[in-house]
């Protein structure tokens, strides 16, 4: 299990410069584009198309409070704050109607590698989060007073465990619950 602080993270411009994006985790640990899933938190400072992707399934989840506006091949929608939309990385998506800067945290995963999951769940003085075996289990601390196994856990710091661990959360707030499974192949 690893405590990944925001202060430790290095920010970067987006593939096509539309944007910055702190980067929490990736897979492989030397990956740039080419990675099997990752884990970050998108800065959006106004309108305009987000980074296409192609092979790769995306979960974006607004941070900021109004939420985010987002053009979805050619469909607006409406995501709240906290809830998850997923969408296909070769998806034509833009923002759309941004008047301050917005956050975003995103999981991608290479299609052919895996499948993941992300959910914003209340901490109400303890939550145990288990991971199984295989599988890659991100806790993203998003507001409130919280703990992790004893450590302060500032929001957008993360943990991240790759065994079959239990984190220990504590206090009150809101976490983010970011989970990837590699595909099981037959004979594997």
């Amino acid at each position: 299990m690893r405590l990944l602080t925001r202060s430790e993270r290095l920010v970067t411009p987006w593939r096509n410069g539309g944007g910055q994006t702190s980067e929490i985790a990736v897979a492989p640990a030397s990956a740039n584009a080419d990675f099997d899933w990752r884990l970050s938190i998108a800065r959006i400072d106004g309108d305009g198309d987000f980074s296409a992707y192609p092979g790769v399934d995306r979960l974006l989840m607004p941070l900021s409070a109004g939420g985010l506006e987002l053009l979805v091949d050619g469909v607006r929608q409406s995501i709240p704050r906290f809830e998850t939309i997923p969408f296909a990385g070769e998806t034509d998506v833009s923002a759309v109607g941004v008047t301050a800067p917005s956050q975003d945290l995103n999981v991608m995963v290479r299609r052919e590698f895996g499948a993941a999951s992300l959910v914003c769940e209340v901490v109400e003085r303890s939550r145990l989060v288990s991971s199984l075996t295989g599988e890659v289990t991100a806790v993203i601390a998003l507001d409130g007073d919280l703990r992790v196994n004893g450590e302060r856990f500032d929001s957008e710091d993360a943990v991240l465990s790759d065994g079959s661990e239990t984190i220990e959360v504590e206090g009150i707030g809101r976490i983010a619950i970011a989970r990837v499974r590699p595909v099981s192949r037959d004979g594997d």
